[in-house]
């Protein structure tokens, strides 16, 4: 077997298969923000879909298994734009590089298949890794604020 990721569209049975794995990672909260619990249920899944309805929603697979999401959200047809978002399932998964294979593969994604010119994306900033990733893959700081650092990649 080969540790082949690649990026398909995300499904309810593939949602249904990747949240049933899934860990809430404390990284992506902000200091002093509550860390919630996450409880997977049929009907959560079905309500997240439903929520990101009009973004380019893809599942990250691993050998035929949902791994994590990739989620082209607040797309501008006009600029050529969209914000880049991406999540990993659990620490199973994490620090072996398919969040920075994913991660090309949405930004090929983007550009080849979807004509965008930019791509956007933001990282909370005690998330080192998600900066890292990002900054790996050719995505550029273009500012920061107290808690995200902001990020962009063009054609």
């Amino acid at each position: 077997m080969s540790d082949i990721v690649y990026l398909t569209k995300m499904t309810q049975a593939i949602a249904r298969a990747y949240f049933k794995e899934f860990t809430i990672d404390p990284a992506v909260f902000l200091p002093g923000q509550p860390i919630c619990q996450f409880q997977y249920s049929d009907e959560w899944v079905d309500a997240y879909l439903a929520r990101y309805k009009d973004c380019e929603h893809l599942a990250i697979m691993l050998m035929e298994k949902p791994i994590g999401e990739i989620l082209f959200k607040h797309i501008d047809h006009a600029n050529k734009a969209a914000v880049l978002s991406i999540h990993l399932q659990n620490d199973s998964v994490k620090g072996k590089g398919h969040g920075t294979a994913a991660e090309k593969l949405a930004v090929k994604y983007g550009f080849d298949k979807m004509g965008l010119s930019v791509l956007y994306a933001d990282t909370v900033k005690n998330n080192p890794r998600s900066k890292r990733v990002l900054e790996k893959v050719g995505f550029r700081l273009i500012n920061e604020d107290n808690n995200f650092y902001y990020y962009e990649i063009r054609r």
